[in-house]
Order: C-alpha cells, then sequence, then structure tokens
C-alpha cells in the first residue's frame, strides 16, 4: 500500500512512443506475455511507474488487480534434468490489467494492448471477464464514475489522518496513515 500510495503521488500523464510501440508490437506477438513484461512496459511509459510495480512486486500488484495468470512449462527433451517454467498473462488479461491501473489514475496506455483484440472479441459468442473489460474499455465514454478502496486489515493503527489530493486525471485519493513519521496507511480509497 506504501508502494501505490508513493505511485499515485508521483503519476504523471505519458505518451506512447515509437521505442514502446514497438515493444507492445513485440509483447503482442507472443501468445502467453510474461508477468516481467508488465514491468518492462510500465517502465518504458515511466520510471516511477516501473518503480512503484518493483517495489510492490508484480505478483502482489496482479492480486489487487484481480487478473488471472498463467504457468507455462518448456517440454523438456530427451536428455534435459528440468523444465524451463515462467508465469505470465494472456494478452487479453495484460490489456485488462493496464484498463485497471489506468481507472485508478495511472497513464498506462491500455488501448496499444487492448484495440488489436476488439474485433475478434465483439464477434465471439462467449468471452471471459478480462474480455468483457477490454470491450467495455473500448465502448465506453471518456466520463466514467469508479470508487475502489485498499484496507489494511492486519496492521492495527491508532492516531488516523487524513490526507486528500486530486490527481491530474480528476481522481480524487483519499489516504487515512499514521500520525506518526513511519505514516503506515490504514486505507487508499480512490474515486472519480
Amino acid at each position: 500500500m506504501q508502494a501505490l500510495y508513493q505511485g499515485l503521488k508521483k503519476a504523471r500523464p505519458t505518451s506512447v512512443s515509437a521505442k514502446a510501440r514497438t515493444k507492445a508490437k513485440e509483447l503482442a506477438r507472443d501468445e502467453i506475455i510474461s508477468t516481467q513484461s508488465f514491468e518492462t512496459w510500465l517502465d518504458q511509459l515511466d520510471v516511477n511507474l516501473g518503480g512503484m510495480v518493483f517495489d510492490m512486486h508484480v505478483d502482489n500488484l496482479i492480486k489487487i488487480l484481480d487478473v488471472k495468470t498463467l504457468s507455462r512449462y518448456q517440454r523438456p527433451r530427451v536428455r534435459d534434468k528440468s523444465a524451463y517454467a515462467f508465469s505470465g498473462m494472456r494478452m487479453a488479461d495484460f490489456a485488462a490489467a493496464l484498463i485497471k491501473l489506468d481507472r485508478f489514475g495511472f497513464d498506462t496506455h491500455p488501448e496499444v494492448f487492448a484495440e488489436p483484440l476488439l474485433e475478434g472479441i465483439k464477434k465471439s459468442r462467449y468471452i471471459d471477464e478480462a474480455e468483457l473489460t477490454c470491450l467495455w474499455y473500448g465502448r465506453e465514454q471518456k466520463k466514467f464514475s469508479f470508487h475502489e478502496s485498499f484496507f489494511d486489515a492486519v496492521t492495527d493503527i491508532q492516531d488516523l489522518v487524513r490526507e486528500d489530493f486530486v490527481m491530474k486525471n480528476g481522481t480524487k485519493v483519499s489516504v487515512e496513515c499514521e500520525a506518526g513519521d513511519l505514516r503506515l496507511i490504514h486505507r487508499i480509497t480512490l474515486h472519480r
């Protein structure tokens, strides 16, 4: 939560450079995008975004964003004594994770990954949660409202101080944290 809070304070508008678009095309060619590529993509957009993911650990951020990951194993050859494995996301899940971060107020440019999927999604008879997120993202207007809250139920924090600020994209952030030197965060609320 500390890393998420620091990321929200440092978030700024970003643009997709030609280098980032090339990287996106590279990632889109793979059937499964590695979870580490998630941090790499954000880092190419903004060093603060990549740093936030590095501080939070990619696995924790993926749990917060509630997207599915897959484990893939390379088929071992006859003489191999081990199998290479990696964790990754389908392109729709990758796009859904970027869309959810975009809702929080981070300028992650999910359209680069979501738009190529939209035509196939529109023609599908059945779609999953991530594809539904991409579909809604493709159809919705610029104006939207949302409310998200992150709560620390484990740590008992006394003497709470409230801090409010508005991000550049209009998202209002309300943080309840400890009054002491550590500034432990009890709750982060985002709404627009």
